[in-house]
């Protein structure tokens, strides 16, 4: 499964779930958008989360001119409605979940015909723990360029690093949280049985990138099979 065989029509829906209170950065959120547009044909792109922050929404919405749009309803990655179709992502959040929700959302995926990405930058090695450490000094070079401004903002980084360490952590428990190619391997093993779905399962490092993105991709091996063909959808 590659970028080519989204254009040629295979694959022309996405769904990109979040099962957390999840804020996407506003030049990331764009930046996808952008390459989306650029290498698939598509009509609409969807946010969806299980706690949707509806401001954070419109804001993407709008800062998208309008290309993005949102349910403002709670989806659960876990038993997405049978009305929400499409090719469902999530990108960098798989790691959130237990092996018993992941194993869920899979499962929900190849249950309903329905193909499914999960796209993770963390990785569970001594050299991306190490990189994490770089994390609080980018939060201190950064901080002031955060609009809308805050003096509680510059408060909590400068005078009582607060958020520089709470980015750290969670930066390393996601590293040791992440899931190996093995392990996605091993939640996927019995899904396929007696279905027409495959998995393709590996980890692709971009030139001069210090680490690899672990990659999952799911889909019914038929394309008649892939609900919601005539009106192209793309749901973040």
């Amino acid at each position: 499964m590659t970028v080519q065989d989204f254009s040629d029509g295979i694959l022309l829906e996405f769904i990109i779930v979040f099962s957390h209170s999840l804020i996407i950065a506003r030049v990331s959120c764009i930046v996808l958008l952008d390459h989306l547009i650029a290498a698939v044909a598509f009509d609409e792109v969807l946010l969806t989360d299980k706690f949707p922050n509806v401001q954070a929404f419109q804001r993407a919405g709008f800062l998208s001119n309008g290309a993005l749009e949102f349910i403002a309803e709670s989806v659960d990655a876990t038993d997405v409605p049978d009305d929400v179709v499409g090719f469902r992502t999530l990108f960098a959040s798989f790691h959130h979940f237990s092996p018993a929700q992941a194993h869920a959302i899979l499962s929900n995926a190849v249950e309903k015909r329905q193909g499914i990405g999960v796209f993770e930058a963390t990785h569970r090695s001594a050299l991306a723990i190490l990189l994490m450490f770089l994390t609080p000094l980018l939060v201190l070079i950064f901080t002031p360029f955060i609009r809308p401004f805050r003096p509680s903002r510059l408060l909590w980084t400068y005078v009582v690093p607060v958020v520089p360490f709470v980015v750290l952590f969670d930066g390393i428990v996601s590293c040791l949280r992440t899931y190996n190619p093995t392990e996605l391997q091993v939640l996927t093993a019995e899904l396929s049985s007696g279905t027409q779905y495959q998995w393709e399962i590996g980890e692709q490092r971009a030139e001069r990138a210090p680490l690899p993105v672990t990659y999952l991709l799911g889909y019914p091996t038929a394309a008649e099979q892939i609900i919601g063909r005539e009106g192209e959808t793309a749901i973040l």
